[in-house]
């Protein structure tokens, strides 16, 4: 029994420091990467309603972000996104922040690269102060090749 404990101990201080010594990624060729002209399909939160419009991921060397223009049904807005680490596994997101017609919204996004090396980009929006919506938004990213 003694010996479970200690092993049962050992294993979690082992995973524990593992999780602290997790090698990040490297966010500048990440958010280079990321950048360019895509299409956006998305839907609205607390709704079935769908949308699409376009989205230009701009990189900012000097802020280490990516800076946003969006423009869905003729509104243009703008925002950032930087890269975040979530949860304890410390996986990174591209977080996203923009106002639209006065309304602050936040998105949680995952990516990775298509069949052409182009970056594809999925996630989650929210209300910027209501992280607790009972039906979130959803937008993806698709590489625009017109551009």
């Amino acid at each position: 029994m003694r010996f479970r404990k200690t092993f049962f101990l050992l294993s979690i201080i082992c995973l524990v420091t593992l999780s602290l010594f997790a090698e990040k990624i490297d966010e500048e060729n990440a958010l280079a990467f990321l950048s360019g002209n895509y299409i956006l399909i998305g839907k609205k939160i607390n709704s079935k309603k769908t949308y699409s419009g376009r989205i230009r991921l701009q990189y900012n060397e000097k802020e280490k972000r990516l800076d946003i223009k969006r423009v869905v049904a003729g509104v243009m807005s703008e925002g950032i996104a930087t890269i975040e680490y979530a949860l304890s596994d410390q996986i990174p997101v591209l977080k996203i922040k923009f106002t639209e017609k006065n309304v602050k919204y936040e998105g949680v996004f995952l990516w990775r690269g298509d069949l052409d090396n182009f970056g594809r980009i999925s996630g989650y929006i929210y209300f910027a102060n209501d992280q607790s919506v009972e039906d979130p938004g959803l937008e993806a990213y698709f590489i625009s090749q017109d551009d």
